[in-house]
């Protein structure tokens, strides 16, 4: 009996993880805000894998075919382009932040890259807790 139950649960996990991994397409949606909690509308998304493109509306809302490993590419006007990898959900907000100077060739060394990108990931957390509080995901 037990060897049967074995064999049950390996056949549903072997299932379950071969469809995962079939890249199975999906339909992600989310929304698009800037750091100032502004709805991004016509910000364009772009599944890299599949070359699939489409924007945001006027209220920052999109919808995208991509499958669990795909990177998906947001791309606004004066904000920094972001990349997220797909993972397993079908809701996926995210928040641009403004373009800063030292994005235009500025020459650093690894340290004060280090700093900068911690610097940017603690304002990136934050902005993200400023959104939730507020509602900005909620649609």
């Amino acid at each position: 009996m037990k060897l049967i139950r074995i064999i049950l649960l390996l056949l549903v996990t072997y299932t379950f993880t071969s469809q995962k991994s079939l890249g199975q397409s999906i339909l992600v949606t989310g929304r698009v805000i800037g750091e100032k909690m502004e709805y991004l509308d016509y910000t364009d998304i772009a599944n890299l894998a599949t070359k699939e493109k489409t924007k945001t509306n006027d209220i920052g809302i999109y919808d995208v075919h991509a499958s669990v490993g795909d990177t998906l590419l947001y791309h606004a006007i004066g904000y920094t382009d972001e990349k997220r990898i797909v993972k397993d959900i079908r809701h996926l907000n995210v928040l641009l932040i403004h373009k800063q100077i030292n994005e235009l060739g500025a020459i650093w060394t690894k340290r004060q890259y280090s700093l900068a990108e911690k610097e940017r990931d603690k304002y990136y957390k934050s902005l993200e807790k400023k959104a939730e509080k507020s509602g900005k995901w909620n649609y």
